[in-house]
């Protein structure tokens, strides 16, 4: 095959009639020893009909006649993906995280749109890509092209559906809230990005985005890890790019990759890795390895919205950025570490009854699903966190912290008042109206068991007992995270229900870090794992806060193992030991400090930094425990952000500036924007 003057394809075949009669723009131009030199017009069209009767190796006309707009010069390895993706309707792009896949599927895109191929393109992502990276690139490499991010409101997302941006970029669950308009929005091109998140054909994810792919859709699917956990994670995978790969039944297939060892456990059959590559097809995969234009080490960032509770504690440190907590200041010296833990708010005691829509229940089992009574009407709780163990203090048989609030007769006062009697010589609280006839039918049940619950309380109590006593001497501590708009939920004390103000005061610099809402922070670092190919470093800052990254992790079925300043000496040389030399864990999940130095963490190519750290050394150091001798594969270095602090903070690291001495300075910045 010869390419002539960048404008035909010159072919020798042994029966030119089979092209000719297809292709009008085509003619045989020569003939010897009963071989024909047929010459046929190079452009898209051509190429897929040429593909389609069996012309092996056929080049897509982008290499040749596209200009690759953009702020830089595409890399070869781009090129040809790009190449790739036009030649096939149905594809998978499988190039590792960090080889720039994403602006080689934009400039596909936009070569299809060029030649009247395709009108509108849909991309799925990840929430914490959406801007950060599809958007930057989109800029970066077909700026020409409307670009729009369907996100927030559902009326929003109707708007951006309905508009006339050629390129929509959407999250995963926001699919479904405007599936019909999807369905309606003229997208002949759906980009997948990370489509291991389909890899469930039961799940209703998978069902609303099988539904918006017709015959004729263009479906580009993007993973840099297909089959990470198990071959069988192909299945849904092959079944929504092109069903007739696998069979009709998730069982069947199975059965072809695994093999039963108990009633419950299945491994891999020898082999299963031939069957998931044959599925999987037609793909292009580049490791970064293979991309030998590009640098060693790639820094990227993934932006992560605030929790509603994170955003609530920003806000405020930003406006006040010192404030005072239970008589104590929390000053600016750690700022950027509060910042990205968000600290925590008042608590009240483990056990404490909580008037729910199930009756009174123990504040520790309260769920998202749980209705509770604020002395006024039936609010949604959003359910309880737990804190900790903190003082408490008994104020009307509640064990609560000095710096809650009660609703008395004269108003809300802080309990410490209370008990130390400076709101008043005649105290008296505030009757609690409770459920009457013009609440909700199931509901009332309620008045019978809450006079049941009363009545007991004073049996006790008059027996010298505790109706609902801690089962330990340190008062273990909850909160609800949201409970209504009032704030505000009714407990149960010795004399009956008692509104509590849910006050939200903040830890002080001297006290525990404990659990924080950082459900969003947690997804996107599934998505980093899911998309890295090799094992995976976590660097956060607390120990508190790597447990929680740790049973996060292993709930959702990643091996992870955890270094700080807790574990001794000889289990961490174990630890890593074991990190380096066997398949599991495939992350492990470090504090800086105590991994930053004189450590060969090689095993993994992918460094996820949950949150920033405010010494350079530290972050040099870190970052080195994979960049070292003996590292094989290319490394990334991924930050997780979510305010214009850590922002910041990250871009004075990069930049390499001493934060020690530009801490205070980035918080003014802050402040005054």
């Amino acid at each position: 095959m010869e390419i002539v003057d960048n404008r035909a394809l010159k072919l020798r075949v042994r029966k030119p009639d089979r092209i000719t009669q297809v292709i009008p723009k085509s003619k045989v131009i020569g003939a010897s020893d009963g071989v024909y030199d047929v010459l046929v017009h190079w452009d898209i069209e051509e190429a897929h009909v040429l593909r389609n009767l069996g012309v092996k190796n056929i080049p897509s006309p982008i290499l040749g006649k596209y200009k690759w707009p953009g702020l830089y010069k595409p890399f070869d390895h781009q090129m040809q993906t790009a190449a790739f993706l036009t030649m096939h309707r149905r594809a998978y792009c499988l190039n590792e995280m960090g080889t720039g896949k994403s602006c080689s599927v934009l400039w596909a895109a936009d070569y299809l749109m060029a030649r009247g191929l395709v009108r509108r393109a849909l991309i799925v992502c990840p929430l914490s890509i959406m801007d950060s990276a599809w958007r930057a690139d989109a800029f970066k490499s077909v700026m020409h092209r409307t670009v729009d991010i369907a996100y927030g409101a559902k009326d929003k997302r109707k708007k951006v559906i309905a508009s006339d941006a050629e390129i929509v970029i959407i999250n995963y669950d926001g699919i479904e809230v405007v599936c019909d308009e999807i369905a309606r929005g003229g997208f002949d091109l759906i980009i997948i990005d990370e489509l291991t998140h389909y890899k469930n054909a039961q799940s209703q994810r998978w069902k609303v985005m099988n539904s918006l792919i017709k015959h004729d859709t263009w479906l580009w699917g993007m993973t840099g890890s297909p089959a990470a956990q198990s071959p069988t994670d192909a299945y849904g995978l092959a079944k929504l790019m092109n069903p007739a790969s696998v069979p009709k039944f998730f069982g069947a297939f199975r059965d072809s990759v695994m093999v039963k060892i108990t009633q419950f456990k299945y491994i891999p059959k020898p082999g299963a890795e031939d069957v998931v590559y044959k599925v999987l097809q037609p793909a292009i995969r580049y490791t970064k390895e293979e991309c030998l234009d590009l640098p060693e080490m790639l820094y990227t960032t993934r932006v992560v919205p605030l929790t509603a509770q994170q955003a609530k504690y920003y806000k405020r440190l930003k406006e006040q950025m010192v404030i005072e907590a239970a008589g104590e200041e929390i000053t600016t010296v750690n700022a950027a570490v509060n910042l990205n833990k968000l600290l925590q708010i008042a608590c009240i005691e483990y056990n404490t009854p909580v008037l729910t829509d199930s009756g009174w229940k123990p504040i520790q089992t309260i769920t998202a699903s749980d209705f509770i009574w604020d002395g006024v009407d039936w609010v949604n709780s959003q359910g309880a966190i737990f804190r900790g163990i903190k003082p408490v203090e008994k104020c009307f048989g509640v064990g609560m912290t000095l710096d809650h609030k009660v609703l008395t007769t004269q108003g809300w006062v802080i309990a410490e008042d209370i008990l130390n009697g400076k709101s008043c010589n005649k105290f008296s609280r505030a009757s609690v109206r409770l459920p009457n006839s013009n609440s909700k039918k199931w509901y009332l049940s309620l008045r019978d068991k809450i006079r049941d619950a009363i009545q007991e309380v004073k049996m006790r109590m008059a027996c010298g007992s505790s109706a609902y006593a801690s089962p330990r001497q340190n008062k273990k501590t909850y909160d609800l995270i949201n409970c209504g708009p009032r704030n505000r939920f009714v407990v149960l004390g010795t004399e009956g229900p008692l509104i509590v103000h849910n006050c939200g005061s903040i830890y002080a610099d001297n006290k525990e870090v404990i659990e924080f809402d950082a459900s969003n922070r947690l997804t996107a670092l599934e998505e980093v794992i899911d998309e890295s190919s090799h094992k995976v470093l976590v660097f956060a800052n607390f120990r508190h806060g790597i447990e929680m990254i740790q049973n996060h992790l292993i709930k959702k079925g990643y091996t992870t193992d955890v270094i700080h300043g807790g574990i001794p000496a000889g289990a961490r040389t174990t630890i890593f030991q074991k990190f380096q030399t066997e398949v599991n864990p495939r992350v492990l999940v470090i504090q800086p400090q105590s991994a930053s130095h004189g450590v060969t963490l090689t095993a993994a190519n992918t460094i996820v930094w949950f949150g920033p750290v405010t010494s350079y050394e530290t972050y040099v150091q870190a970052n080195a425990r994979v960049h070292r001798a003996g590292q094989k594969n290319a490394c990334m270095v991924i930050h997780l952000t979510g305010c214009p602090v850590e922002d910041k903070l990250y871009r004075a690291l990069e930049q390499r500036e001493k934060m020690q001495n530009s801490i205070l300075s980035l918080y003014e910045e802050e402040m005054n924007s």
